[in-house]
């Protein structure tokens, strides 16, 4: 059985790993997703490399049916379908708050 990680710029993902045993594979999301984080990070003030990339992080690996290729080609279909609109100005909201309470 192979595993799956999402990688997400805070709420927002962008691409699927997945592997069993050395066998791997990674599909990234379409270009709309990282239209809304370039679009996100912009408005939030977080082009900087390193806010920028203090967002990037991988889900915990799940467990799922498939080859690696065709577990990552599924769940990455998935997302895309889930995700028909994808909200950035929320993002933008929740790291303008979160950005505040630190200050």
């Amino acid at each position: 059985m192979a595993s799956y990680q999402i990688l997400f710029w805070h709420n927002i993902p962008l691409q699927v790993r997945a592997k069993e045993g050395r066998e791997r594979a990674s599909k990234p999301l379409s270009a709309r997703f990282q239209s809304a984080v370039d679009n996100a990070s912009m408005q939030a003030d977080m082009t900087g490399s390193d806010a920028y990339l203090s967002l990037l992080q991988w889900d915990s690996p799940i467990e799922g049916e498939g080859t690696p290729e065709e577990l990552a080609s599924r769940i990455a279909a998935e997302l895309e379908e889930k995700y028909t609109k994808i909200d950035w100005r929320k993002s933008v909201e929740e790291l303008r708050q979160l950005k505040r309470s630190e200050d």
